[in-house]
């Protein structure tokens, strides 16, 4: 192999050190032999100068083998004093300076201190040059097992596996379109075993590259190679069934295996790092040469390249998706794996969102990091203004100009260019340090683009630089900036920015926003204005947590001041908000007084005598009653419900649309008089008063719910009234849906498909309408998988509806059904008629703006009767059941009305997963606030309701 030299060189290296640790430990050697031998020759010196004098003739002996032993002309035997030095003050130190020690006996101490220590240098060279000797034995060892292993040979790295299938199973697109998947998968395995067993393998066998830059270049790729191994296997194991009509099926295995394809995200958000990586080693010059020896070999064997395998793994999860939706269209629907690939489908565009996601975020980490490096103030991005989430770059657009429509003079050095991050856009022309962020930023969740400028807007920069035709208007909550482009570019910009935010209302968004006097509004917008739910944060500390209406000027909730709390509305005018100083309260115990009857002029008065009959149930009433002086009592059956006293009043009933008689029974329980006011009178009385019209009918919808809460279980009855379609000769309906209709509002629909005719009917809540259209009359049929909106065309208008049970199969249907259809009369409806008491069809108009879809999952509280009060809420069943306590709450039942007896109201519980359509109790406050009339009109209905209930169990 092309590396084995590079390991001989670094034996040959090893070789070279050790030979000079040799001859170093020799010199020691010599030194140390030296030194021992002067250390002897100065101990006898200090000892004979100490004994009486001897004959010269053992003198001259010492000297001559002194003069033998010691010669200066002894190689490497000259010590200098700065040798000396370091040992006489490390080792001898003050004590032995003051010493009555000689010269020589100094010396000698310092020479011995000395030869201890290159003893120690001699032990410590030892073992360094055992150790090396270890690790170049070693380096032999692994290049010999190395040449003694098989070279690899790319050709073995390559999967393929025979199955035995019938050829007449085969030759079905289905079947052949499997066999490919199958095919691609084992393709996809070999090109990750040459990576990893080819060049990852290689890679490390090589010691001048170290082994964590290898693991991160690639990362866990080793993983993915093992998870698509056995992904494989199970394909083969159901292919070798396939022969089997019942194990004709895929969509199983890829609904399990979606899930477990989650380490494809952590290769994602590793992907540009490892090209950097990859970058970063290709400047070292032994892996380049090592690289373009594997690339070179793997080119010869098919063409391509190492990066052409590396980017593989990021686009497999996506090839996934594209893959079962191909296999999909290819299934006939009575398969057995329909169902099964359908399913799979959705998993896998799930796990393909999600790997995508993963993608654009770890490439946005990387531009950002690039961003910052800019330095002058692009710096302060990162922190400025508070990332409420990891800060990414999402793209940066040049455009020729950008100016602030309130200060078009407001600009920097920088050049024009839209920085698009995840929570903010940047002007980068505005963008300064030390100034307030909002001056260049605004917030990405509610910006609101519109392509064009208006000639009042072009005017104003007619004199600027490129400000040309072409361009667009963004609007934030305190900013709007005019934007001016190349021509044909402002759309594509602004799709970019929508797409970036995720927005899909084009209208309605919702954000978190801090303006420049420190004001926050964290909820609903639209059009840069407070809409819908949401708090507003003053600087001095006052919270406004409700319902924003910018139509209206106007908001409906709770007030917080200095934690003191009130239910009430109020006046804004962007961040300056005023309480309303209600007329009349709208909240809280209602019950008319005299000073209220005052207003009214009774027509007669009655007295009854004990046991009396006052009215009779089921009798038909057209006055209304208030108990002058006695009581009364209230019968159902034989059982007494409540009782009626002074300033009680009674029979509003016959001002209730559709109730035509009264469901209990009145009895004088002793002497009685009665005040009687007919119907007419107090008619034109309320029209003269609306006010009383609220307060009235609360306190009565308050009298009717005491009797209901605790004689009425909602199994008894539903409000589940289908169409009755026999009337019109039409015979039973093909199909019957239960969806969403959007005409001005989204309202639930019931749609009845016959033969000749569409029919849609909504119910909700006090509102009814009917509507038909001929099959012969329909132009176009589109429905859309990924919204599930199905989009009806006719001549002369377009209907556009909503799942909430599968509409998928209507194309087909309405397609067969135009195919037979014959010409036949259209038929019309009459619009329901309204009372002029109750609520009207404008009126019902206005309240549903303010209604949604909610759905709950199985369980879900809905109602808590541990809520706080004054939550006003208001539901009907369209899909699922509800748990009332023991009751059951079925499609079109109505709850939630006790909610506005201001009372709480008890809890209610999704029983399936149920979906619900949701009247908002801060949109109904705010209309009621600022139209009191509409507030008795609505209790009108509420009374009108419960009346129903009564009537049921009567």
């Amino acid at each position: 192999p092309a590396d084995m030299d590079l390991n001989f060189k670094d034996i040959e290296v090893g070789a070279k050190k050790r030979l000079k640790l040799k001859e170093k430990i020799i010199k020691f050697k010599h030194y140390h032999d030296c030194f021992r031998g002067k250390k002897r020759l100065i101990k006898r010196r200090s000892v004979s100068s100490s004994r009486p004098n001897r004959d010269t003739t053992n003198q001259g002996t010492k000297k001559r083998r002194s003069s033998v032993t010691f010669s200066k002309d002894r190689p490497g035997f000259i010590l200098t004093e700065g040798e000396i030095a370091p040992f006489r003050r490390h080792k001898i130190g003050r004590s032995v300076k003051h010493s009555s020690l000689n010269e020589d006996e100094i010396s000698s101490l310092n020479m011995a201190a000395r030869v201890k220590q290159l003893e120690k240098e001699i032990i410590r060279l030892k073992g360094e040059l055992e150790l090396k000797h270890i690790i170049i034995q070693r380096q032999k060892e692994l290049i010999d097992n190395l040449q003694k292993e098989e070279v690899i040979h790319l050709c073995d790295l390559i999967r393929d596996t025979d199955l035995e299938i019938k050829h007449d199973v085969m030759i079905t697109p289905r079947s052949i379109r499997a066999l490919e998947i199958l095919k691609e998968e084992e393709n996809y395995i070999s090109a990750l075993m040459i990576l990893v067993k080819y060049f990852r393998r290689s890679l490390l066998a090589h010691s001048s590259l170290k082994d964590n830059d290898i693991e991160s270049l690639f990362f866990n790729m080793e993983e993915l190679l093992l998870l698509n191994t056995h992904f494989a296997d199970d394909l083969v194991e159901r292919f070798n069934l396939w022969n089997n009509s019942e194990m004709d099926k895929l969509g199983d295995i890829f609904t399990e295996w979606a899930p477990r394809f989650e380490p494809y995200c952590r290769f994602g958000a590793q992907y540009d790092k490892s090209l950097l990586k990859l970058d970063k080693l290709m400047e070292n010059p032994s892996f380049h040469q090592v690289m373009s020896d594997l690339s070179a070999g793997l080119n010869e064997f098919n063409g391509k390249t190492f990066r052409e395998y590396f980017m593989l793994p990021i686009e497999r999860v996506p090839m996934y998706e594209l893959l079962v939706n191909d296999l999909l269209s290819k299934t006939p629907k009575e398969h057995v794996d329909y169902p099964l690939l359908k399913k799979a489908s959705k998993k896998m565009k799930k796990i393909s969102n999600q790997f995508k996601s993963t993608l654009r975020h770890a490439e946005g980490q990387i531009k950002f990091r690039s961003l910052l490096e800019r330095g002058d103030g692009f710096e302060t991005l990162a922190s400025i203004p508070i990332p409420l989430e990891e800060r990414i770059l999402i793209d940066t657009i040049p455009v020729l100009a950008i100016y602030d429509l309130e200060d078009p003079d407001k600009l920097t050095h920088h050049e024009p260019e839209l920085i698009i991050l995840n929570d903010i856009i940047v002007a980068s022309n505005f963008l300064a340090r030390r100034i307030d962020y909002q001056l260049y930023c605004q917030p990405l969740k509610v910006v609101w683009c519109s392509v064009g400028i208006e000639e009042s807007v072009k005017d104003l920069f007619s004199d600027r630089d490129h400000a040309t035709e072409f361009g667009f208007v963004m609007g934030g909550p305190e900013f709007t900036w005019v934007v001016f482009t190349s021509p044909g570019s402002a759309q594509n910009i602004v799709d970019s920015i929508n797409t970036a935010a995720g927005i899909i209302s084009l209208e309605h968004r919702v954000g978190i926003y801090q303006f420049i006097n420190k004001c926050v509004y964290d909820g609903s917008w639209r059009d840069g204005n407070f809409f819908g739910s949401g708090k507003l944060t003053n600087a001095d500390g006052i919270v406004f947590d409700g319902y924003w209406d910018p139509v209206f000027s106007t908001g409906f909730g709770i007030v917080t001041d200095d934690g003191h709390s009130e239910y009430t509305g109020w006046l804004f005018d962007h961040t300056e908000v005023e309480v309303i100083e209600k007329e009349y309260t709208l909240w809280g115990d209602v019950r008319p007084d005299n000073d209220t009857w005052k207003v009214i002029d009774y027509t007669s008065k009655k007295a009854y005598l004990a046991d009396d009959v006052i009215l009779y149930m089921g009798e038909t009433i057209k006055s209304i009653y208030r108990v002058k002086k006695g009581k009364v009592k209230v019968i159902q059956r034989e059982n007494t419900l409540y009782h009626l006293g002074k300033g009680d009043v009674f029979g509003f009933s016959c001002l209730l649309p559709s109730i035509d008689s009264v469901p209990v029974r009145y009895i004088a329980e002793k002497n009685t008089e009665i005040s009687v006011i007919s119907y007419s009178h107090f008619k034109e009385t309320l029209s003269q008063y609306p006010e009383l019209k609220y307060q009235l009918f609360k306190y009565h919808f308050k009298q009717i719910n005491y009797v209901l809460e605790n004689h009425v279980t909602f199994d008894k009855f539903s409000e589940d009234v289908n169409l009755d379609y026999s009337q019109y000769g039409l015979g039973e309906p093909i199909q019957v849906y239960n969806c969403l209709l959007k005409m001005r509002i989204t309202l639930p629909c019931t749609m009845y498909i016959f033969k000749d005719y569409i029919i849609y009917e909504t119910s909700v809540f006090g509102f009814e309408e009917l509507g038909c259209f001929r099959i012969t009359d329909i132009n176009s049929v589109v429905y859309d998988i990924t919204t599930e909106k199905l989009t009806i065309t006719t001549e002369d208008e377009s209907y556009e509806f909503t799942s909430i049970n599968s509409l998928e199969d209507i194309p087909d249907i309405l397609e067969n059904l135009q195919n037979e259809a014959e010409e036949v009369e259209p038929i019309e409806f009459e619009r329901n008629s309204y009372d002029d008491i109750g609520m009207t069809y404008s009126d019902w108009i206005l309240l549903l703006k303010g209604c949604s879809v909610a759905q709950y999952k199985s369980g879900k509280i809905i109602f808590d009767e541990k809520s706080p009060k004054n939550c006003w809420k208001l539901y009907q069943v369209l899909d699922g059941v509800c748990n009332f306590g023991n009751s059951k709450l079925n499609p079109r039942s109505i709850f939630g009305e006790i909610s506005f007896l201001d009372d709480g109201h008890p809890t209610v519980v999704a029983d399936t997963d149920v979906v619900l359509f949701h009247l908002d109790g801060f949109y109904l406050g705010t209309i009621l606030v600022l139209n009191p009339i509409l507030a008795g009109k609505f209790y009108v209905y509420l009374c009108s309701l419960l009346y129903k209930r009564c009537k049921f169990i009567n």
